[in-house]
């Protein structure tokens, strides 16, 4: 229930911003995306479902189960809405992204600094591997443009809660098949004045745009402020502070 709460249920809808061409309609009734509210609340085969159980919950207008609802629609909607926030100033954020193909998998990172400026991105292709090493890597790529574009002070974002617990509690058993790309993270940042790892739910809307166009065309390339990737050109513009 937790889970479901905080949003944290890999339903179709969050999968498809990782995998491309994956349908996120809900499989049982085909009617909507399949979102976690969907899934356990709305979808009328579930609901059928559990009418239908010896607890013969009735989901609709039960005000028993309004306050979970909108417990719900709040958790939900903070998780799709959220907006990109500036970072202390003279600390430049890199948001990272991960997507995933058939056969590679594409890490993004965008830099930019407390005016919303858009300051250098990169993406690198690898092998396919598990969505652990694929996140691992990208902190690594984050950490490398970090060291491309001479930064001192950077504040790196991610929703990779497994991988921001490695690196904020250095007590955390960190699980053998990241321990080498953990333990050359923590030795490479250290040429920097300041690094901050920060969660944060879903992934900026830019760095999603560039890892989608990323995957579809098979990009790996380096871009600088002077030339930030066409693709996400119109985000930097709605976002500038």
């Amino acid at each position: 229930m937790w889970r479901l709460l905080h949003d944290g249920i890999g339903v179709l809808n969050k999968v498809g911003r990782f995998v491309e061409e994956i349908a996120t309609d809900c499989h049982p009734c085909q009617s909507s995306p399949e979102t976690a509210e969907h899934l356990f609340l709305r979808c009328p085969l579930i609901q059928a479902i559990l009418f239908a159980s010896p607890l013969g919950l009735r989901l609709e207008n039960n005000s028993e189960l309004s306050s979970s609802i909108s417990m719900l629609d709040i958790s939900t909607s903070s998780s799709t809405d959220i907006q990109w926030t500036p970072p202390p100033e003279n600390t430049i954020k890199i948001n990272i992204n991960v997507g995933l193909k058939d056969d590679y998998s594409v890490n993004v990172v965008v830099a930019r600094n407390h005016y919303g400026a858009f300051v250098g991105s990169e993406t690198s292709i690898g092998t396919l591997c598990s969505p652990l090493i694929a996140e691992a890597n990208g902190f690594i790529l984050a950490a490398r443009l970090a060291n491309r574009l001479n930064l001192h002070n950077i504040l790196i974002e991610s929703d990779s809660i497994s991988m921001l617990k490695y690196l904020n509690d250095v007590s955390t058993r960190v699980p053998w098949r990241v321990l080498n790309i953990v333990n050359e993270l923590r030795a490479f940042i250290s040429i920097f004045s300041q690094v901050v790892f920060q969660f944060v739910r879903r992934p900026n809307d830019i760095a999603h745009v560039l890892a989608k166009f990323a995957v579809k065309h098979h990009v790996q390339a380096q871009w600088t402020s002077s030339q930030p990737p066409s693709c996400i050109s119109i985000y930097l513009l709605a976002d500038t502070f």
